[in-house]
Formats: C-alpha cells, sequence, structure tokens
C-alpha cells in the first residue's frame, strides 16, 4: 500500500518485522493442528483491541481511516478481525461481515458457540440482596453471542456504547469533546517526514505516559499539549455516516437533515454514561515485577504461579548479577514516598527534555532511488 517504495523509519520496519514473524508463528500453529487432523473442528479468532497507535515511536498505520489507539476515531476503533478454521460454514469462508461487534462480544460468542450460559447468575443472585435494599443494581453482561449473526451476515449491534464520549448507531456515529490524534495519515507512514515534523515538536506524541502509574504531561501547557497529540475538538458533537464516510471526513452535525439523529444520539450517550462502571484495578504490585525478574524479564501471571512457569536455562554468573542488581533497584523504589518523589521530578523535567527525548525514539533510513520498489 505504500506506492511501492520501502519503509524509511527504522520502528516501522520493526513493526512489519513483528506483523511477519507473528504470522509465520501462527501459520505454524495452522500447520500442527491440520498435521494432528485437528482442523476441521478447530475455530480460529484473530482480532485487536485497538486501532494500531500512530504517536511515535507506535509506528502503526490505520489509512485510510482516522486517528488510532486512544481515540474514539474509527482509525482507534475499527479494527482488522476474522474468525477461520474447519469450524467455520463452507458456504461462510471467504466472504465479509458488515455487522457492528465489540470485543465485548466474543465472550458471549464463544459461550454461544459452546452451548454455554453466558449470564452472570452471581451478580443476578446479589441484585436479589441489594434490589430490596434500595442498593444500585450490577447489570446484566454486555456481550452479544453473535455467531447466529455473523453466519446469517445480519447486525447483532444496533448499537454500540464506544465511550463516554462516542456512540456508533450503524451507520451514524457521534463523537464528543476532545480527541488525541485526529489527523489522516497517508498510505507510507510514519515516514521521514513524520520524523522531521517530531523533531520539529509538531507530534505526534505519546498521550499516556505514565511513571508509577502517575499520568505525567509532556506539554508545558494544555495548548503544547494539544498540538503534539493532534487534538481536534469536536465539542458537544461531531456527526459522521461510517457507513458512506469510513474516513469520517465530513462532520453532519450541522445539517439540518440529520438534527433529530444529532438529538438522538446526544440523548442515549448521556443515559448510557449514567451506568459506566469503573472497576477498582488493583496497585501495582512488587510480587509481580519480581516475577517478571525470575522468568526472563517478562510480564505474566504472578500469583499461584510456583508450578506454573517450565525452568529457564541455567544463569551465567553476570546474568545472576545483573537479575540481583535489578531486584535491588526494584525494591527499593517500592515505597510510596520514593515513587511520588520520581513521578514529580518526571512530570517536572518532562516538558524540558521533550524535545530531545521525542526526536530519540526513532530513526529516518532515507532510501535512494535505486532502493525504490517499482
Amino acid at each position: 500500500a505504500g506506492g511501492g517504495h520501502k519503509l524509511d523509519t527504522q520502528n516501522r520496519r520493526l513493526y512489519a518485522a513483528m506483523t511477519m514473524w507473528m504470522d509465520e508463528a501462527i501459520g505454524a500453529v495452522v500447520e500442527k493442528l491440520k498435521a494432528k487432523s485437528m482442523w476441521d473442528n478447530t475455530l480460529v479468532i484473530f482480532t485487536s483491541d485497538n486501532g494500531g497507535p500512530i504517536y511515535e515511536p507506535g509506528s502503526a498505520n490505520n489509512h485510510p481511516l482516522r486517528g488510532g489507539k486512544y481515540s474514539d476515531w474509527e482509525g482507534g476503533v475499527r479494527v482488522n478481525a476474522f474468525v477461520s478454521g474447519g469450524f467455520v460454514p463452507a458456504e461462510r469462508r471467504g466472504t465479509r461481515h458488515s455487522g457492528v461487534m465489540s470485543i465485548a462480544d466474543w465472550y458471549g460468542t464463544l459461550c454461544e458457540v459452546a452451548g454455554v450460559d453466558p449470564t452472570d447468575t452471581a451478580a443476578a443472585e446479589a441484585n436479589e440482596w441489594l434490589k430490596p435494599r434500595g442498593l444500585p443494581l450490577l447489570h446484566a453482561v454486555d456481550s452479544v453471542p453473535q455467531w447466529g449473526f455473523i453466519l446469517n451476515g445480519s447486525n447483532g449491534r444496533p448499537q454500540l456504547h464506544i465511550s463516554d464520549k462516542a456512540i456508533l448507531e450503524y451507520p451514524y456515529k457521534l463523537v464528543t469533546g476532545k480527541q488525541v490524534y485526529g489527523k489522516w495519515t497517508g498510505e507510507l507512514y510514519p515516514n521521514c517526514t513524520t520524523i522531521e515534523n517530531v523533531e520539529l515538536d509538531m507530534g505526534p506524541s505519546f498521550t499516556d505516559l505514565k511513571i508509577f502509574d502517575t499520568p505525567v504531561v509532556l506539554g508545558e501547557t494544555q495548548e503544547i499539549q494539544d498540538r503534539i497529540t493532534w487534538v481536534e475538538d469536536c465539542h458537544d458533537g461531531c456527526l459522521f455516516n461510517v457507513e458512506e464516510d469510513p474516513g469520517e471526513h465530513t462532520n453532519l452535525a450541522s445539517d439540518p437533515k440529520f438534527a433529530d439523529t444529532l438529538a438522538k444520539l446526544k440523548s442515549d450517550l448521556g443515559q448510557l454514561n449514567q451506568d459506566v462502571f469503573s472497576p477498582v484495578r488493583g496497585e501495582p504490585g512488587l510480587a509481580a515485577c519480581e516475577r517478571g525478574v525470575a522468568i526472563g524479564g517478562y510480564y505474566g501471571p504472578f500469583v499461584g504461579t510456583d508450578d506454573y512457569y517450565t525452568a529457564l536455562p541455567p544463569k551465567t554468573p553476570g546474568q545472576a548479577q545483573m537479575e540481583e542488581m535489578l531486584l535491588k533497584g526494584i525494591r527499593a523504589v517500592n515505597k510510596k514516598i520514593v515513587e511520588e518523589g520520581v513521578a514529580q521530578a518526571a512530570q517536572a523535567y518532562a516538558p524540558t527534555i521533550r524535545q530531545k527525548w521525542m526526536s530519540s525514539l526513532d530513526k529516518c533510513l532515507a532510501v535512494s532511488e535505486e532502493e525504490i520498489v517499482v
């Protein structure tokens, strides 16, 4: 899709290499399943949890869609997905499903395929105790079983609550408020011009930088922060027809013909937002870091995992020394006063080193005319 040109940034080449490796690895698994005569009864689901990160050094590209990860633009929420395997009926193989589906629907869909009731019975039982006491009730599982809709080609999600700032009632989509990464990327992105813009402090910079789970803002002012994260402000609402205009180029909010649609979606979004549930996700734990060091520097399950991981190859004396030094460092900073101090220092210095730091995250690998693929 890059017009015959080679990828000319270091991280984009790395991204492509990782994708190629993943493709080969999945292919090897498929061949093993076929070799063991398991493929005909296998359902493979390949999906993403969000659009690609177009900030530096994320190096993804969602062209021709607008935006990317961390935004409600189509580039952030419309993702690649497919199902495969012998379990898929022959007449549906090689076809395209145009119905709306949330990643949350895979739970209900897999329950449907397996013949299992997806109902949260524990929540229902709890509601019997909560209701007579006038306490807030637990909602039912928000997961639409989609297998039947996939097979018959119909839409199982007439309305999707994307976030507290966006709602989709296909084909119309309402986006509100400030949205990061509100620009469009070209076919060949990122490229050397992207690197130049980063060096000129024009972004796109990372919007979710954290130190010890404390947000660190790279911009000295809100205006600068908006500029380097490519913020576009929809205020109280931008309206798009994402069937006819998946790139979200035409805002229909000011068109009188769509006044009723706009008003309905605004009302629906307000109602849905009243029931938004933000769970307590716990605190960063030292045990997770210690387990990560013990298994070779990777995060993974860390509670009750004594017999979970396979043994690592014997460590060299140098590796053992580095591991011990890392553990000492982790334990030393595992104090609230230290973490708060480091986070405050990071916020104080981040804006002053932003441009130099961002410029170091990627590299232009300009190609000569002879290297261009024709």
